[in-house]
């Protein structure tokens, strides 16, 4: 019989069916005996003759025969799997792409004594997509073996990585802050173009609608402090980035003009002075 057989680092090949001879008629003769089958080396291949033995004849006639061990019989071994652990996915800011960095130390454990190295110097990871998420999916790919017993493997590739892409910080820019007269309250009106620099290729804009200064507190002075909030984030990309809002604005609370008002001058008549 032809069967597969998965390499298994010897030579064993598992017999199957049931083994029968033909005696003459009317003899009393029967197969006994463990059969084992024998391949002529451990090493994968198609159709590889199997040599067998072990099978025996016994009955009352059995003394009249010379048993042929079965002969013709073929297998085929095939390349065991050789799964490569010990590797893990780092976790990375968004940088507009795929790829992860591996982290930890390939291995992988051979049968026996094979002759197997596991080699990572092509080794490389890749994200599916570029965008910010939290255990994505890493796949892996590279790992090659050598070694004189390589050829018995299948190498897999690690499996079941993911890591994290976590927001770019983003500076938000173009923003300052106009001085006023004193009003009472702590609004500042900001001014100017807000911008930002966004990776290669990102579509990203500033939505500058939500935004608004503030002045510490309300008090003349120079040079106050103004803190900007409220800028956001539009464009297919724009999940990718953490919007930092404008810093280092100031701007200058003047005093305001307070009008004295309700009095009169009396006319008076003329006494060589200006008293009023």
């Amino acid at each position: 019989r032809r069967v597969l057989f998965r390499s298994n680092a010897n030579t064993a090949a598992v017999l199957n069916g049931t083994a029968v001879v033909t005696p003459l008629v009317g003899d009393d003769v029967a197969v006994a005996g463990n059969g084992k089958g024998t391949f002529a080396n451990k090493n994968v291949g198609t159709g590889k003759a199997v040599t067998v033995s072990g099978f025996t004849l016994l009955g009352s006639d059995a003394g009249n025969y010379q048993l042929l061990q079965p002969t013709g019989m073929t297998a085929d071994i095939t390349a065991a799997d050789l799964q490569v652990t010990g590797v893990g996915a780092a976790n990375m800011v968004y940088n507009a792409n795929t790829t992860a960095t591996l982290t930890g130390t390939a291995q992988v454990a051979p049968l026996a004594s094979d002759v197997v190295t596991l080699s990572s110097g092509s080794a490389s990871a890749a994200f599916a997509d570029k965008n910010v998420g939290t255990g994505k999916p890493v796949t892996a790919t590279g790992y090659a073996l050598t070694g004189s017993d390589a050829g018995n493997y299948s190498l897999v590739q690690p499996t079941g990585l993911t890591a994290n892409i976590s927001q770019l910080d983003v500076q938000i820019t173009g923003v300052s802050a106009n001085s006023r007269a004193y009003n009472g309250n702590t609004t500042a009106s900001l001014t100017g173009t807000a911008a930002l620099s966004a990776l290669a290729g990102d579509v990203v804009s500033v939505d500058a609608s939500g935004a608004a200064g503030t002045f510490a507190d309300k008090n003349i002075g120079t040079g106050k402090a103004v803190t900007a909030t409220g800028y956001t984030l539009t464009g297919s990309d724009a999940g990718n980035y953490n919007p930092m809002q404008p810093i280092g604005l100031s701007a200058n609370i003047n005093m305001a003009t307070l009008l004295i008002s309700g009095i009169t001058v009396n006319n008076k008549t003329y006494d060589g002075n200006t008293n009023a």
